[in-house]
């Protein structure tokens, strides 16, 4: 196979994307919950450098079992953000092939390898006001107030907005953006 070109289809990979504190992993929670027992979507658990907490399921590992599990190839993209490294299993692979939509939050700057790497990728962006996120970040307690400067701060220039496919507002009722965002991933099954 030509490594240029993506592979992977008939299935979709929904990269969820935004800056800190526009509640990606509250999105993907509650879809997840409405969306069980719905065999079309796989949520696939993202492989961290950091301890585990409510705001988030994934699973936690060391930087040596994360070394571990790259050169082992059992993540099919990973990278690194706010200091801890990230990766997605490689299990995700087969659901795509088996035609099924995974929907994962990544980095921003995961857009572009995601494009190169997959046949059918959809973006997208989840907003919100800074005031918002800025609540949403100190009220999680994981970080101290310069590191929730940085986090807020992050921008990536290589990664431009335009790159998103669909654009979901998370600022108002959640229950409001959990519909929207349901909405756009069952649109999705069959394009």
């Amino acid at each position: 196979m030509n490594p240029r070109q993506p592979m992977l289809a008939p299935g979709r990979l929904v990269l969820v994307v935004g800056g800190s504190g526009v509640g990606k992993d509250t999105l993907l929670s509650r879809a997840r919950a409405v969306l069980s027992g719905d065999d079309r979507f796989v949520f696939p658990r993202r492989v961290i450098t950091r301890p585990g907490d409510a705001s988030e399921e994934h699973q936690s590992v060391a930087d040596a079992e994360f070394d571990a599990l790259r050169e082992a190839g059992a993540l099919s993209l990973s990278w690194l953000a706010h200091g801890h490294r990230y990766g997605l299993p490689r299990s995700l692979e087969a659901a795509i092939a088996a035609g099924r939509i995974v929907v994962c939050n990544v980095s921003r700057t995961m857009i572009v390898a995601a494009r190169q790497k997959f046949a059918l990728i959809t973006v997208i962006e989840v907003t919100a006001p800074l005031r918002v996120r800025t609540e949403r970040i100190v009220h999680r307690g994981r970080e101290g107030p310069e590191d929730v400067a940085r986090r807020l701060a992050r921008t990536i220039a290589d990664s431009p907005i335009e790159l998103s496919d669909i654009t979901i507002d998370n600022s108002g009722a959640i229950d409001d953006a959990v519909t929207a965002f349901v909405s756009a991933l069952e649109r999705l099954h069959g394009q």
